[in-house]
């Protein structure tokens, strides 16, 4: 089941969070059939809020595909549930990067 998060003061629901399957989905999607090294993935009781994963370019370089949960933890926070695409050079050192993909009514869109 998805991780919901409901408000303290009411009974309804505001938001809805992707399961880890869905969010591997989405990363192995980005990711293809590359060799790619899981860098971090941090979970509380919602489920996954950051999960990173990094691929060796062709160049030398690095792409990193970073997922992040709606909502504030201990390592910063989100307006939206996304996932970002970060070009780094061959010394690690980000060097670009945009919005890969965002999270909306259950679903992944890419940006």
């Amino acid at each position: 089941m998805r991780g919901k998060l409901f408000s303290t003061l009411e009974t309804k629901m505001v938001d809805e969070f992707p399961t880890q399957d869905e969010i591997w989905a989405a990363l192995k999607n980005f990711l293809g059939t590359d060799k790619f090294v899981e860098t971090r993935k941090l979970e509380d009781p919602l489920g996954v809020y950051l999960w990173e994963v990094q691929r060796r370019d062709a160049d030398g370089g690095i792409t990193e595909y970073s997922y992040k949960r709606k909502g504030s933890y201990p390592e910063g926070s989100a307006e939206e549930t996304h996932i970002d695409e970060v070009f780094l050079d061959k010394e690690g050192n980000p060097i670009g990067g945009s919005s890969a993909a965002k999270f909306i009514d259950g679903k992944w869109v890419k940006t």
